[in-house]
């Protein structure tokens, strides 16, 4: 069966600790490197009591071109299935992360919806590229921090990454099939891949990983890892325990988006195709198929030719 795959592009955001691992994968003077990420956008209806869902597998919706996963009830046997908001193998994604723009606040000549004055940000070019976008590997000499600003002054502005167009993006990657899995259940090169930073542990006196929680470093990647998604989520939500969306990914970039030749490369080298191993069950069209296929899912999915 030959599917026609329409790839896509979409932007994550990095937190400045992980924008700062992403960088790092590039650096080979350096084992800090990152090529996967957890997000559990998506997955709320599982996650109000994780405990009570088991994964059954997954299947590629080729409407949607995007992974759905097929949970069931552990008391009931009822079904449910989640289609992936991050798409499937081979879309692009661009790492949206805070950065620093040359330009002006200005007042817009619309309100708010709570009637307060709109203020709007105007972007200026200068000669050569001494008005580039700026990241914090290469910060301007001095910035206005986000959210303290001067109207029709211009100066360089710390701008937060969920307002970073693409076309800023300078970290780019190539997506893996998503999976799911309980937090807690990452396995220790996961927690490495994840971008925890290798730090010298003079308690004991060999190398460990940063504590983003502490000052003393973890012996184990795992223990920092759970950490670091403490520092950002919360401990409380870490000790839920929840299901995340697994995201492997082929870092491409750190420049710009690649080009259209390594694109193609990397797709080659990752189509297998679909091949989401151990509980991959097959095609759909239909995102209700969860309904009807139930636990007979397995063995009543056929291929065509």
């Amino acid at each position: 069966m030959t599917l026609k795959r329409k790839y896509k592009t979409r932007g994550l955001l990095l937190s400045p600790m992980l924008a700062q691992a992403q960088r790092a994968t590039f650096d080979s003077n350096t084992p800090w490197h990152k090529t996967n990420t957890r997000r559990n956008v998506g997955l709320q209806a599982v996650n109000e009591n994780p405990d009570q869902w088991k994964l059954i597998g997954y299947m590629l919706n080729t409407v949607k071109q995007c992974v759905i996963a097929y949970f069931e009830d552990r008391e009931t046997d009822e079904p449910l299935h989640i289609d992936c908001p991050y798409g499937a193998s081979g879309d692009l994604i661009y790492f949206k992360e805070r950065h620093y723009v040359y330009g002006l606040w200005q007042q817009a000549d619309e309100l708010t919806k709570t009637g307060r004055v709109k203020l709007e940000f105007l972007r200026l070019v200068g000669e050569g590229d001494q008005y580039d976008v700026r990241f914090d590997h290469n910060l301007p000499a001095a910035y206005y921090q986000r959210g303290k600003h001067d109207l029709n002054i211009a100066h360089w502005y710390e701008r937060p990454s969920l307002y970073m167009p693409k076309a800023y993006a300078q970290l780019w990657a190539m997506q893996k099939d998503p999976r799911i899995e309980r937090l807690c259940d990452i396995t220790a090169m996961d927690a490495v891949h994840e971008g925890v930073e290798p730090v010298w542990s003079n308690v004991r006196d060999r190398w460990g990983y940063k504590n983003y929680l502490d000052h003393r470093p973890y012996g184990f990647a795992k223990d920092s890892f759970l950490s670091l998604y403490s520092a950002i989520n919360g401990v409380e939500e870490k000790n839920k325990n929840p299901w995340v969306w697994v995201l492997d990914y082929v870092p491409m970039s750190h420049t710009g988006r690649p080009s259209d030749e390594l694109i193609a490369k990397t797709r080659r080298d990752l189509h297998t195709p679909y091949a989401i191993q151990p509980e991959f069950l097959g095609f759909t069209d239909n995102p209700q198929d969860a309904q009807r296929l139930g636990k007979s899912l397995i063995s009543n999915i056929q291929f065509d030719d």
